[in-house]
C-alpha cells in the first residue's frame, strides 16, 4: 500500500511493506527525465527513466550499482514489462508497487 503526499511542490509517497514504511520521493527537474529517490532498509536507491528509452533503472545511490531494471515491451495500453532484479535486498512485490506508482504518473 502507498500513501500519496502532495503538500509540497514535489510528490512523495509512504510505501507500506512488511509492516514498515519507506519513503519514495520525486526529485524530477525535467518531466521528460524523471528521477526518484527511494529509501528502503537504510539504503537509498535512485530510480531513473530517460526520454524515449524502454528502461527504468533502480541504482544504489552510494555505489551506482544496478539493483533492478524494468524494460517496457510495448508502450500501448495495457503496458507490458519485463522486470529483472539484480539485488538481493529488493523484493519483487515491493518493486512492482513502486513500478505501479511510477507508471501512473509517467
Amino acid at each position: 500500500m502507498a500513501e500519496h503526499h502532495h503538500y509540497t511542490l514535489r510528490h512523495k509517497w509512504d510505501v507500506h511493506y512488511n509492516q514498515k514504511t519507506f519513503l519514495l520521493e520525486d526529485k524530477t527537474k525535467v518531466k521528460s527525465h524523471p528521477i526518484f529517490h527511494f529509501h528502503y532498509n537504510d539504503k537509498e536507491y535512485v530510480i531513473t527513466k530517460k526520454f524515449a528509452n524502454k528502461f527504468i533503472h533502480i541504482q544504489e545511490s552510494d555505489s551506482n550499482q544496478l539493483a533492478a531494471e524494468w524494460k517496457f515491451l510495448n508502450f500501448k495500453l495495457p503496458r507490458k514489462a519485463r522486470i529483472e532484479i539484480m539485488s538481493q535486498d529488493l523484493d519483487i512485490h515491493l518493486v512492482m508497487c513502486v513500478f505501479l506508482i511510477l507508471v501512473s504518473i509517467y
